[in-house]
């Protein structure tokens, strides 16, 4: 009985893949993890990620040490074209609310499905030649029990088919939880059965 991540803390993916399952009653097919690092050489590989900022996350993000490294701090209201080390601590920051006007955690990853997006869209009409280029630089920084033949198709069918979209969602569903204590930390308890419902219903459509 713990946070959700904890799992992974205490047993790598293969814990953290059953608590998912046993949990929201689904079924995982494969998992990727990437490390800070890799993380900010990858968007680096990609060109950068276009995101806009608030004053006051700009004002944040300047005054703080989330952007690593000091000289890449001149981050400013508005649009623009961020690196690796940018993104990475745009991505990690939850202490005030995003463009969303989100807060706390979901404000973070809220963020990361931001970012998700972005490259997603930007990358969304590439040829299957430059998706595999990315794929042959970008894997070997990944761990992932998805093999490279698998993601290779995967990424044929999204070219072939024309796949132009990508849709997310946040669990806890707003109304899905209620704030509680664990071993003295502030955490969220969520109501299974509606979550549960949630995700089926957005991963599977709703029932007949």
């Amino acid at each position: 009985y713990d946070k959700l991540n904890a799992a992974y803390a205490y047993g790598g993916a293969d814990l953290l893949i059953e608590t998912l399952e046993k949990n929201f009653l689904v079924k995982i097919d494969g998992y990727a993890k990437v490390g800070f690092d890799s993380f900010e050489w990858i968007v680096d590989r990609l060109g950068g990620v276009e995101i806009t900022l608030t004053a006051e996350e700009a004002e944040y993000l300047r005054t703080h040490n989330y952007i690593s490294k000091k000289e890449y701090r001149n981050v400013v209201a508005g649009t623009q074209l961020m690196n690796g080390n940018q993104v990475l601590g745009y991505c990690r920051v939850r202490m005030v609310p995003n463009i969303n006007g989100s807060h706390s955690d979901f404000g973070r990853t809220e963020r990361q499905r931001i970012v998700l997006s972005k490259i997603f869209n930007k990358y969304k009409e590439s040829n299957i030649f430059s998706m595999l280029s990315i794929l042959n630089d970008c894997l070997p920084r990944v761990t992932t029990n998805v093999s490279k033949t698998d993601i290779q198709t995967l990424l044929e069918t999204v070219v072939e088919e024309r796949i132009l979209s990508m849709d997310t969602m946040r669990l806890p569903i707003s109304g899905g939880y209620s704030s509680t204590k664990v071993a003295g930390a502030d955490v969220l308890a969520v109501y299974l059965d509606k979550n549960v419902d949630a995700l089926h219903e957005f991963v599977f459509g709703p029932e007949e």
